[in-house]
């Protein structure tokens, strides 16, 4: 049995999505996992094998701003998961985030590079990441980024629309690596069916640093030759400064999955490939802008 926590959420659902397609029981029960007494309440009497931990505050401007909320769900909802799985010898998996990073690097990132996050949201989730891994228990903590996906209207779909209907703009100085929310939990999955793999800190995203103004040059590209739109106008780059936001993004934050491949002998789609696949996918599934 997994639970999923987080299960209406851009990775939640497609998770689940993914789970019942392959049969695997699965539990979606939504509850406070800033609490232990709620979290050991739950999961005491049930049979549950794996916990995946797709929740989490990742409106980066609004942690700035609710910062109470942020740290309990980021941080302490993280620990009392791990401390449950760890209880019931359960495997716990985990996401994170690039934001762990400041993005000063200019080269992929990897599992051992040091963290330091620019901004309140990354402070909080390196605070989850470091409270797992006190636990000690059978655990996987899954770096992503720029997660995109089926489920709801994200960076991708809305700046697609945007050029469809007119002017766009998409910033060209922070690079980093998009994560197609079906690859992602393809990986989360092979995780759960590969126990001889060395618990820790893995980086799943599809591979090939970009900006988000190629990612939205690339997505527009992709949604015509699909048949989603018939033109688009060009997107026009912006700086940092552009766009009024009160949390600080890295200017770099692009993850390497070498370990992850590698670890787990499974390949993930390139940028690329994946993009143009999820727009084919979304136009099959007679899914708007």
């Amino acid at each position: 049995m997994i639970w999923v926590v987080g299960a209406t959420g851009l990775v939640g659902s497609e998770l689940v999505r993914q789970c019942r397609n392959r049969n695997i029981p699965v539990l979606t029960d939504r509850i406070d996992i800033r609490t232990m007494d709620a979290v050991s309440s739950f999961g005491r009497d049930k049979s549950i094998r794996t916990i995946i931990n797709c929740a989490a505050v990742t409106n980066v401007d609004a942690a700035e701003e609710e910062r109470r909320r942020a740290w309990e769900t980021n941080c302490c909802g993280a620990e009392n998961l791990a401390c449950l799985a760890r209880e019931k010898n359960a495997l716990f998996i985990h996401l994170s985030t690039d934001y762990v990073f400041s993005g000063t690097y200019g080269v992929a990132l990897h599992e051992e590079d040091q963290p330091n996050p620019c901004n309140y949201y990354g402070e909080t989730k390196l605070a989850g990441e470091r409270a797992i891994a006190q636990q000690r228990g059978r655990y996987y903590i899954v770096r992503t980024s720029w997660v995109y996906g089926m489920a709801k209207n994200g960076f991708i779909r809305s700046i697609v629309a945007k050029a469809a209907a007119g002017t766009a703009y998409a910033v060209n100085t922070q690079w980093g690596g998009a994560t197609n929310a079906a690859d992602l939990c393809d990986a989360l999955l092979h995780i759960v069916k590969t126990p001889d793999a060395p618990y820790g800190i893995y980086h799943v995203c599809n591979p090939g640093a970009v900006t988000r103004y190629m990612l939205a040059e690339m997505g527009c590209g992709f949604a015509r030759e699909a048949g989603l739109i018939d033109h688009y106008e060009p997107i026009i780059p912006v700086g940092d400064d552009y766009f009024s936001v009160r949390a600080p993004r890295p200017s770099w934050s692009y993850l390497s999955p070498h370990r992850f491949e590698k670890a787990f002998s499974h390949p993930i789609p390139s940028c690329q490939d994946s993009l143009k696949q999820f727009m084919y996918e979304l136009c099959e599934a007679g899914k708007k802008l």
